[in-house]
């Protein structure tokens, strides 16, 4: 079965008490657990991968709750609310059970399905709570927001997330039989700074990189530096060929800006990285977003 061999499904969290998260949201929402009371929430973070949807379901499921788990992105028409939801949201549950609401991707959603939202909340909230999830806060009126108690995954302090992630996978590599030696624990703090924050990413590589029982992260540095070389004899296609072969493209922003002197011009530069780096939180091609900033950057060497 798919999610007995992929290990992002595998080990995903079911409960609240195995999602990573700082200690005093994680308290808070175990808090919710316990007294069974759920408050309507905001999880929102610019990057894919941090959690947001993983902390939903793991509250459903710690609730055992009675739930609804709609992606904003594909059902997000003002009918879907007047109907779908206010048929659920309405409904007192028979055996008692917490009634939630997930609008997943929801900064997908129209100025009109928000203004109607506003009211549902305030009328159902005694029955019913919500969970809104979605990368651009920024995009929900501010109504909406003053009723969600709301947290940005991606202000999560990074001290505090580090060891836990660490023990996740190393739970993850002995759990699969992986050998976890020093060598291992090196690669592995190597993956957590090449990927952080995003986990998804992390243990997506994690499965990638084991090999005959034992775990050699491959970072992708030796790559980027291959790949700025050809740019700076401006080979446009062995640029766009050895960029798609890069599981991270993301990662090269940083390298570049780590390499700016190499640039003539460096203002301009700066400033084509930066507004590409931007851009790469919403395209659907990371790869092809790099191949065009580097294109334009080739004029900068």
């Amino acid at each position: 079965m798919i999610e007995n061999s992929i290990w992002f499904e595998k080990y995903s969290p079911k409960v609240i008490e195995d999602v990573i998260l700082p200690s005093k949201f994680k308290n808070r929402l175990l808090e919710c657990v316990k007294n069974q009371k759920l408050p309507n929430f905001g999880f929102w973070s610019a990057k894919p991968g941090l959690g947001k949807t993983s902390t939903a379901r793991a509250l459903i499921k710690s609730l055992d709750a009675d739930a609804m788990f709609l992606n904003a992105s594909l059902e997000k028409g003002i009918d879907v609310l007047r109907t779908k939801i206010f048929n659920f949201a309405s409904q007192e549950s028979f055996d008692d059970r917490t009634k939630i609401v997930v609008l997943d991707e929801c900064d997908n959603l129209g100025k009109d399905f928000q203004q109607a939202a506003r009211g549902f909340l305030d009328e159902f909230s005694c029955n019913c709570s919500f969970i809104f999830t979605g990368n651009y806060k920024s995009k929900i009126i501010e109504p909406l927001l003053d009723r969600l108690e709301n947290y940005d995954f991606c202000d999560f302090d990074k001290t505090e997330m580090i060891k836990p992630i660490f023990d996740r996978l190393i739970y993850i590599l002995e759990s699969e039989k992986v050998e976890v030696t020093n060598e291992t624990k090196i690669s592995l703090a190597n993956m957590i700074k090449f990927y952080f924050p995003c986990i998804r990413s992390m243990v997506r590589d994690l499965q990638k990189c084991v090999s005959n029982g034992n775990f050699e992260f491959r970072q992708e540095y030796s790559d980027f530096g291959d790949i700025f070389e050809t740019l700076k004899q401006k080979k446009y296609l062995d640029v766009v060929k050895k960029v798609n072969t890069l599981n991270n493209p993301d990662g090269m922003f940083e390298f570049l800006y780590n390499n700016i002197e190499d640039f003539k011009n460096i203002p301009n530069a700066i400033i084509k990285l930066a507004d590409y780096q931007f851009k790469a939180e919403t395209v659907r091609d990371k790869n092809l977003n790099l191949s065009a900033c580097l294109v334009e950057l080739m004029g900068c060497l």
